[in-house]
């Protein structure tokens, strides 16, 4: 399955993107490219 979830729970916040160093290798190419076209190419897989 495919898309931006946001998941909330009004118990317990859990995000992995929070948990993960700013300085991870995978973090920063997130601030240097734009991987939605991905999301429009294989929308219909």
């Amino acid at each position: 399955m495919q898309g931006h979830k946001q998941f909330t729970d009004n118990v317990l916040r859990f995000r992995l993107s929070e948990r993960v160093p700013k300085q991870n290798l995978y973090h920063r190419l997130a601030e240097l490219l734009d991987w939605d076209f991905l999301y429009q190419q294989t929308q219909s897989l």
